[in-house]
């Protein structure tokens, strides 16, 4: 079965639920705020490396994790889902760095758990 939505259906966990049931899912992804600030710098543009489970920013530097999973919840809910962090001490130094972020630790990016289907959904749309 496949079955097209609106990005208002478009969550980690429900795309999950239904590749375990089989259905095929092209659902529109939600607008990140980090595409409307600067779509060079968004989470698109920062490569994932399944085997060294690295992240590569734009600046060509490895962004790794500690390996630890942190609990985020939901804003207004009680749900909750799991996240890694990714980060590199080479943001200090990086000539890129006023467009990418302006945390003043450099730049975090956040992979969910469900990541995986997230991606697999957004490559069929």
């Amino acid at each position: 079965m496949n079955v097209l939505a609106d990005k208002g259906y478009h969550s980690g966990r429900e795309l999950k639920a239904c590749e375990e049931l089989g259905v095929t899912t092209f659902i529109s992804q939600k607008e990140s705020s980090s595409i409307k600030k600067n779509p060079a710098f968004a989470m698109q543009s920062f490569m994932y490396d399944e085997k060294h489970d690295t992240y590569t920013c734009p600046a060509r530097e490895a962004m790794h994790t500690n390996g630890r999973w942190y609990n985020k919840k939901l804003k207004n809910s009680r749900q909750s889902y799991l996240v890694k962090h990714y980060k590199t001490k080479a943001c200090e130094g990086c000539k890129l760095r006023a467009q990418c972020t302006t945390n003043k630790l450099g730049r975090l990016i956040e992979r969910t758990e469900y990541q995986q289907y997230v991606d697999r959904n957004n490559n069929r749309v």
